[in-house]
């Protein structure tokens, strides 16, 4: 367990990484739609995600205020020049950062998200950042821009709180475990389970 010195300074650590990305999100004022994508330095998968993300909040959303999220660990320094580097358009903004060495994992990130969602006053989607695509003779398998549509209607049009995928995937890969429960225990409790 971490003393409480240690998560006083890790508190404090968090709280002046998060001043400039609560600055940017002052600047764009509010927002109906944040899409954020915690990421560790997936600097190959990340920009394809961005990009479709992106790409779905433009088709899908094109008249509601949108930001891209990303938050990531210290060492994304690679992945954090990709998002950089990737222009946003017409209705999306963009707000992309890393978090300290004290600050690091993914629960932190996901926190991060989620307080600068409530700060814009939007609705939250998460998307990983190492989620890929391939195009096959039925269409696209994988991440695609109407991911976006599909995860946020039932928010937006429905009232649901809370909206979750479902992949064909291994029954031991366990991603509600991996992006939410694990995080959120780990830092609040401030030890990694």
């Amino acid at each position: 367990m971490l003393s409480k010195s240690h998560s006083a300074e890790s508190e404090r650590v968090y709280r002046e990484v998060m001043e400039a990305p609560l600055s940017k999100a002052k600047e764009i004022g509010g927002a109906d739609i944040v899409v954020g994508i915690p990421f560790y330095n997936e600097a190959n998968t990340i920009g394809h995600v961005f990009t479709t993300v992106e790409e779905g909040l433009r088709k899908f959303y094109p008249q509601k205020c949108c930001v891209v999220l990303c938050a990531g660990a210290w060492v994304g320094g690679e992945a954090l020049e990709v998002i950089n580097e990737i222009p946003v358009q017409g209705n999306v903004n963009k707000i992309a950062f890393l978090l300290d060495k004290k600050t690091n994992g993914r629960g932190w990130a996901l926190r991060a998200i989620m307080e600068l969602a409530s700060a814009l006053g939007a609705d939250l989607a998460i998307f990983e950042a190492d989620l890929m695509s391939k195009e096959d003779e039925y269409g696209t398998l994988g991440l695609s821009p109407e991911w976006i549509q599909l995860l946020l209607e039932p928010i937006k049009e429905e009232g649901m709180d809370f909206v979750t995928p479902k992949f064909n995937r291994h029954p031991f890969d366990a991603t509600v475990t991996n992006m939410i429960a694990y995080p959120l225990i780990s830092s609040i409790y401030g030890v990694k389970i």
